[in-house]
């Protein structure tokens, strides 16, 4: 092994110790408090793999853009999709949104269950059908299986009692029959969606993102070829991974380093899931945070502590610098930061701050919603010409556009028509009819 750097601390050097002795197959699992040093942990990881090719795989590509600046060249940084994209040899045209559209261009409106229940037109059942599919791409199983349909008919349509259906409430009787009926809708036309979009190229389809991790996941030969010229796999954010991306660092049957912190975990309601808990392997501690003083980690210690049954086994440690803890006393004075919960209040936030000419940054930017908002004013004001973005631009009226995000219940369209009927006015720029110019006469001679 390479030499360890004399800065590390014992619980780093422990890490970078067991990480160098894995073995094919092998997993070790680090629980890395906030502040902990997890980047230079795995920055000194690589240093001590020598000339071993490693493979850090990030939660998004602009962490792998920012990874590939911090680690040794002997380390590859990439998202999960971007080995899928490049083994599978996929183009940009083959990509497109996976939503009740895109199953109804697919299937057409035939076949869908004739029954009377209110919500249940063709473009309802295709959204769930959707759901159906993503959820079963982002999981680890095979096909599609009973207990993910249950758990969609739980989350969006109605939650059995313990006691099953027949202690459903009268008054719950007409959701209790969408219940049944979506079931059967799931089971035979979700499950045929989802085998036609992991063929897709035999059925000239377009899938999406999560379809094409999915169809690498299935492929254990593809994924051990495409990783052949990896040595061992570093998992960041491992306590917000999704199953799929568990099969994938597992199939490849490398060793594998997943790092996380679980007590950081946010996207379960996602799908998601704490791969530290599922991975099998040793499990080491990086508790010891450089981020912040006695005073606040004596608050988070407190904090953790509360939660029943989910404590941590050790204790967040501090390290010898000041830290000061103080009673809130109203919101301070110059730079802050402003959180906010939904895209529509972010947008009449940055509104208000423009108006009163306060400058203002927005990580990722804007712009993009800005201009789904403001097409969404459009049409909801009826000027079908300053309609640009994608979404609202497939309406003719804004009837059909808040029919269609009530029966689907598409995300997307919720947002943009919480921001309108929250009443987020946008600077948008409204087209004005160009003036004719004049054509220059024509001089005789």
């Amino acid at each position: 092994m390479s030499h360890i750097e004399p800065t590390l601390t014992r619980e780093q050097a422990a890490i970078v110790e067991a990480a160098h002795k894995l073995r094919l197959g092998e997993c070790l699992r680090v629980i890395a408090f906030a502040g902990a040093g997890k980047t230079s942990t795995l920055r000194a990881v690589a240093g001590a793999m020598g000339q071993r090719r490693g493979l850090y795989v990030a939660f998004n590509k602009a962490i792998a853009a920012e990874a590939k600046s911090r680690f040794p060249e002997t380390m590859r940084c990439q998202t999960m999709h971007s080995v899928a994209w490049g083994a599978q040899g996929l183009k940009p045209d083959e990509i497109g949104p996976l939503n009740a559209h895109s199953v109804l261009a697919h299937f057409g409106n035939q076949g869908w269950s004739p029954a009377p229940v209110a919500g249940l037109r063709p473009i309802s059942q295709a959204r769930h059908v959707a759901r159906l599919v993503t959820a079963f791409c982002q999981g680890a199983a095979q096909e599609p299986t009973q207990a993910e349909i249950e758990e969609l008919l739980d989350r969006h349509v109605l939650r059995l009692p313990p006691a099953g259906a027949s202690a459903v409430h009268e008054a719950h009787q007409p959701l209790l029959r969408k219940r049944e009926v979506l079931g059967h809708v799931l089971r035979d036309r979700g499950r045929e969606a989802c085998r036609r979009f992991l063929g897709w190229r035999a059925n000239g389809l377009k899938i999406s993102h999560d379809i094409y991790l999915k169809s690498f996941a299935l492929d254990e030969d593809l994924i051990r070829h495409a990783l052949q010229q990896v040595d061992y796999i570093c998992l960041d954010e491992a306590q917000d991974l999704n199953p799929v991306l568990r099969q994938i660092a597992v199939a490849a049957g490398k060793p594998v380093i997943a790092v996380g912190d679980p007590w950081q975990a946010i996207y379960g309601w996602r799908g998601a899931q704490d791969a530290l808990r599922h991975l099998l392997g040793d499990r080491l501690y990086l508790s010891q945070s450089f981020r912040f003083g006695d005073a606040v980690a004596a608050v988070a210690r407190r904090v953790l502590a509360s939660r029943p049954g989910s404590k941590p086994e050790r204790p967040l440690r501090k390290v010898e610098r000041e830290g000061l803890v103080r009673p809130y006393a109203g919101p301070p004075q110059g730079v802050r930061a402003v959180l906010c919960r939904t895209n529509a209040r972010l947008l009449k936030q940055a509104f208000a701050l423009a108006q009163i000419g306060r400058s203002f940054h927005v990580p990722g930017g804007i712009e993009e919603m800005a201009t789904e908002v403001c097409s969404a004013q459009a049409l909801a004001e009826g000027r079908m010409q300053e309609v640009r973005a994608e979404k609202p631009r497939r309406f003719t009226s804004w009837e059909q556009f808040i029919e269609e995000a009530e029966e689907t219940g598409d995300a997307a369209l919720a947002r943009l028509r919480d921001a309108v009927e929250e009443g987020v006015v946008m600077p948008c720029r409204r087209s004005r009819p160009r003036r004719r110019q004049p054509r220059p006469r024509r001089r005789w001679r």
